[in-house]
């Protein structure tokens, strides 16, 4: 009976498909500006066909029309049996240019018949660097649908792209990183960059977006730059960049079916991946030899000139000579010339600036010296001709531009001497002041009280420090000495840290803390080595010391009730406070009586 039923559901969905009306229609895209990339959908309902081929747009490039997308549908509801099927072709395009745009009729067949869409306008607006992100994001989605299966290495993949395969020496180099994916990718970690030894480099700023879309090897990919760089070689001979390697997550979509295969989804795949990008390797050829006087290591396409910073010169005042050079190649690495100035100038550290910017694979700009210097002396004065020397790698050989020398004249200004005349003028001599040579104001300081009255001061200041300085020193060699100076304080401190755990309710910290408060405190003042303490000794050493024998039979008994608390603490609790009492009254005690030492 299944069966049967089965069976009729089959031919109920072909016969309907069979009569059902075929449409094919384009849909238009929305919100496209210029430079963006858009798809265009051309649904047909009803009908299969193999024929599709997306249609050439006027200011548009077609990009890809390889996006397929199949929808299928069946319902049997009280015995009326109702199927659909659409076939979604999508196109993938880029807007050249604004203004209104035409899609022309595409042809289709389908079972011999030929079915046409209507032509569609739209709008191609300006952009006004706003990014159309629903357009994007819709695009980037359609366009990882059409790579099936597992992700393949020609599907996701980064290069080093190099601008030149040979260069001479110091030449920029323009080179890219760049990633090349069919996929979707959201995680992506470099964790080894390529490196560039035997290369400066000068960073270009990028934007690491996936959002350019490239053919390479006949294959369309979304592109994104992830490191855009000068790089200047300082040494001859095969240079290598190594390549680098990361750690990403890919994402692709995978069409599943469900409801008896009569339709479909997109499900999205992560797979994580590691991936390396190729080495590259480029020749540097050595600057020809032998190389011109006064060449610093310029290459590239340079203009020169110089000028004063002032039209007249005088002695002891500063003037500059800015020497400036503009071009293009790695001039931003030029080191300042070596100008000849006379021996009567005063010369200081030239400034440098580079006000420079990357275009079309090069550095171009300015590199500013000057040069500040002070004449010392009146007369005419020669700075000598120059001579500045780059290599073009275009001719392929040495450039000199020839610099004039320059003749100035130095005319007398105010020299260093006449300034610290105008400065001590009138303070050279005291004013003579009139009057009585005995007043108080002119008396001799030596025959002052003040005078002595410090003196003295002075020495009594130096003798107690000679004195506190001799006592501390005897008192830190006389190491029984030091004990005995410091068994209160130490013992002391204990027992704030013993009275903080009474406070706690913690029991065993504070019996621990009390007893080793005890031993310590006697085993300095005693001067006896811990290891030789005991009940009996410490008795007979404090009689002697002058304790008192029930001062002695005290200290005993709150040693003996810290033991029995130690391993009895359900004992102990009740008698924290006691116990704290007593040992701080008997070390007062204690610290009462002059203890005469040998």
């Amino acid at each position: 009976m299944n069966k049967r039923i089965y069976i009729y559901t089959i031919f109920m969905f072909v016969s309907f498909c069979s009569i059902a009306n075929v449409t094919f229609r384009a849909i238009p895209p929305v919100n496209v500006l210029q430079g963006d990339k858009f798809q265009i959908t051309f649904s047909l309902q009803n009908g299969s066909a193999s024929d599709f081929v997306g249609p050439k747009i006027d200011g548009c490039k077609l990009l890809s029309d390889r996006g397929v997308s199949t929808f299928s549908s069946y319902q049997n509801i009280n015995g009326n049996a109702t199927a659909s099927k659409r076939i979604d072709y999508t196109c993938l395009y880029r807007a050249e240019r604004t203004g209104k745009v035409t899609v022309p009729s595409v042809t289709i067949t389908v079972e011999g018949k030929q079915y046409k869409s209507k032509p569609i306008t739209f709008t191609i607006a300006e952009n006004t660097g706003k990014p159309n992100q629903r357009t994007q994001s819709s695009i980037f989605e359609e366009y990882t649908t059409q790579a099936p299966g597992a992700i393949t290495d020609d599907g996701l993949f980064v290069r080093i792209i190099l601008s030149k395969e040979s260069a001479y020496e110091q030449e920029p180099i323009e080179c890219e990183i760049k990633l090349y994916t069919q996929y979707g990718i959201s995680s992506f970690v470099p964790t080894t960059q390529p490196s560039f030894d035997g290369f400066i480099i000068e960073e270009i700023p990028t934007k690491s977006a996936v959002n350019q879309v490239e053919t390479y090897n006949g294959k369309d990919y979304y592109t994104a730059i992830l490191k855009h760089c000068l790089i200047f070689p300082q040494k001859s001979g095969k240079l290598t960049i190594n390549s680098g390697k990361y750690d990403l997550i890919a994402e692709k979509y995978e069409k599943v079916t469900f409801g008896g295969g009569y339709a479909y989804s997109r499900v999205p795949i992560r797979e994580k991946l590691s991936i390396s990008s190729n080495s590259a390797s480029i020749n540097i050829k050595p600057l020809p030899l032998p190389q011109p006087e006064n060449f610093s290591g310029a290459v590239g396409q340079f203009d020169v000139d110089t000028r004063f910073t002032s039209n007249s010169f005088r002695t002891n005042d500063a003037s500059s000579l800015v020497y400036s050079i503009h071009g293009t190649g790695n001039i931003k690495y030029i080191k300042e010339p070596n100008i000849d100035f006379p021996v009567e100038f005063e010369l200081y550290t030239p400034k440098s600036k580079y006000d420079t910017k990357v275009i079309s694979g090069t550095m171009s700009g300015t590199a500013t010296f000057e040069y500040t210097f002070v004449p010392k002396s009146v007369g005419k004065f020669k700075i000598a001709e120059h001579k500045f020397v780059y290599f073009d790698p275009v001719k392929k050989e040495y450039q000199i531009i020839e610099i004039p020398s320059y003749t100035i004249n130095v005319a007398k200004g105010v020299s260093s001497i006449d300034q610290n005349d105008v400065i001590t003028k009138n303070q050279d001599i005291r004013h003579i002041k009139l009057g009585n040579k005995n007043q108080g104001e002119n008396a001799i300081i030596v025959f002052s009280l003040l005078y002595w009255l410090t003196i003295i001061l002075f020495v009594c200041l130096f003798i107690g420090s000679v004195y506190l300085y001799n006592q501390k020193r005897q008192l830190h060699s006389d190491v029984v000495g030091l004990k005995l100076a410091r068994a209160n304080k130490v013992a002391r401190k204990r027992l704030k840290l013993a009275f903080q755990y009474m406070n706690a309710a913690k029991q065993h910290e504070f019996y621990e803390e009390t007893q080793n408060a005890i031993w310590g405190y006697i085993s300095d003042k005693l001067s006896i080595p811990t290891s030789q303490l005991s009940k009996e000794n410490i008795t007979i050493q404090l009689l002697k010391i002058g304790v008192k024998e029930e001062l002695c039979n005290d200290i005993i008994d709150i040693l003996n009730k810290c033991e029995i608390a130690l391993y009895t603490p359900q004992l102990g609790n009740s008698q924290m406070k006691d116990i704290y009492e007593g040992v701080v009254k008997s070390i007062n005690e204690i610290e009462s009586i002059k203890i005469k030492r040998k």
